[in-house]
């Protein structure tokens, strides 16, 4: 079965490079803004990343507790 979420993270992931390539700053722009644009690219994608792991976590807990295991924290 296919994960949904990864799917859309996925493809949240691919806009966000689309985003980014065509904002790039130009050569006579400040380099402060191509630092800024890449830092905001790696941290979105680095969110989402860090949303799907958390719904991988939520994903093993629900299966533990449907076979009346104890969630690990």
């Amino acid at each position: 079965m296919i994960d949904l979420k990864l799917v859309g993270y996925s493809i949240s992931s691919v806009s966000v490079a689309l985003l980014g390539a065509v904002a790039w700053p130009s050569p006579g722009e400040p380099a402060w803004k191509s630092w800024a644009l890449a830092a905001g690219m790696l941290t979105s994608v680095a969110g989402m990343f860090s949303r799907y792991l958390s719904h991988l976590k939520d994903k093993r807990n629900i299966r533990r507790a449907a076979h009346g295991a104890e969630p690990k924290q």
